[in-house]
């Protein structure tokens, strides 16, 4: 009897490969390429408008990625 004739369906599923096309890999990188773009140009448009220099970094440790923002105060503010 074949392995596959006592497995569940969520086991069996699991042990297909799902073939994605190369072109939505680029897709979704182009999206988070954008976002990236997006996030930092609003976020140093609202420091600016509020005087306070900014310095915005995006950190990768591993698989994972963060942005870690900076603004300094202004002498005399909050």
């Amino acid at each position: 009897m074949p392995k596959s004739a006592f497995l569940s369906d969520s086991e069996r599923s699991s042990e297909r490969a799902i073939l994605i096309p190369s072109r939505v890999w680029d897709e979704l990188d182009s999206y988070e390429k954008n976002l990236q773009s997006k996030f930092i140009r609003t976020f140093r448009l609202v420091s600016r408008n509020l005087g306070h220099p900014s310095l915005v970094e995006l950190i990768s440790q591993g698989r994972e990625s963060f942005y870690r923002v900076r603004v300094d105060r202004l002498e005399g503010i909050g």
